[in-house]
């Protein structure tokens, strides 16, 4: 808040600038400050007056920006409040989804596009190397579950009687058929 109205400062920088000598201990004892005072309120006019003259924007300018750039800016948070929470593991997923079931890469990209806009979706080289990753994921699960696969005996078990099925009631044995594989059978 100012104490000093805008008007004393201007006759202290007058008096600073192109008074005679004195004329600044005088004028500093008129609006009841110190000479230290006085020039620094020289030194804030004449900035000002540069400021003013020095070819930027005009005050009037400015405010009118500011006008426009606090309505652009409502306007992008409404727009904000209407998007789609899609953070990196989801598109992640969604791009494993889609390779998985049979769209490209560049289809895929596509559709991320229209999700994200051009140009924040990634590039086809980052989505495939999403999906190797993916890949090598599944692989060493895929590893782990076929290894516990072929440690689990393979029963078969028919119940013809139960079933309502007539005929023998026998098991034709199928395991030496090159279709049928037990690896807890040993070959003989």
């Amino acid at each position: 808040m100012l104490k000093i109205p805008v008007a004393t400062w201007i006759a202290n920088a007058a008096a600073c600038s192109r008074g005679p000598h004195g004329a600044v201990t005088a004028q500093a004892q008129r609006a009841g400050c110190s000479r230290q005072t006085a020039y620094d309120h020289a030194q804030k006019v004449h900035a000002a007056v540069e400021a003013e003259h020095a070819g930027g924007p005009t005050r009037q300018q400015l405010l009118d920006e500011l006008r426009v750039l606090r309505h652009e800016n409502t306007q992008l948070w409404a727009w904000l409040e209407q998007t789609i929470d899609f953070p990196e593991t989801r598109r992640q997923e969604f791009t494993v989804t889609a390779a998985a079931m049979g769209l490209s890469l560049n289809q895929i990209g596509g559709l991320l596009a229209l999700v994200l806009g051009v140009a924040a979706r990634p590039s086809r080289s980052a989505l495939h190397r999403i999906v190797q990753a993916a890949g090598r994921r599944a692989g060493r699960v895929l590893t782990i579950l076929d290894a516990q696969c072929h440690a689990t005996p393979l029963t078969i078990v028919f119940r013809l009687k139960n079933r309502g099925i007539r005929g023998t009631g026998t098991f034709q044995d199928h395991t030496n058929s090159p279709f049928f594989t037990n690896p807890a059978r040993k070959k003989g």
